[in-house]
């Protein structure tokens, strides 16, 4: 079985055919015994360069396809939801006639 991840996509459009996706988890501390966020960013491979900023994705290793990618989009679990101010904002920012 292949190692499999949740994720959440930070950073798209800036490489072809590839996006940055953050994987958070919570791990018990050995010592104080509270729960502890950790985050590891993974560089991923998106063969249709469909996945958008926000993204919940699941990720899935593969071979290495370049120096630094070694995971692959499985699925999109969730599309980003736009908020309205986002959409009030670019409104506001286009010229009205």
């Amino acid at each position: 079985m292949r190692q499999n991840f949740k994720g959440i996509v930070v950073s798209s459009g800036l490489m072809n055919k590839t996006v940055k996706v953050k994987v958070i988890r919570k791990v018990l501390h050995p010592k104080v015994h509270k729960l502890i966020t950790l985050h590891k960013n993974y560089l991923v491979h998106d063969e249709g360069s469909v996945c958008k900023n926000g993204d919940l994705v699941r990720i899935e290793a593969c071979r290495p396809l370049s120096a630094r990618k070694r995971f692959a989009v499985a699925e999109i679990l969730q599309k980003a939801k736009i908020s309205q101010d986002t959409i009030d904002q670019a409104n506001h920012l286009t010229p009205s006639k």
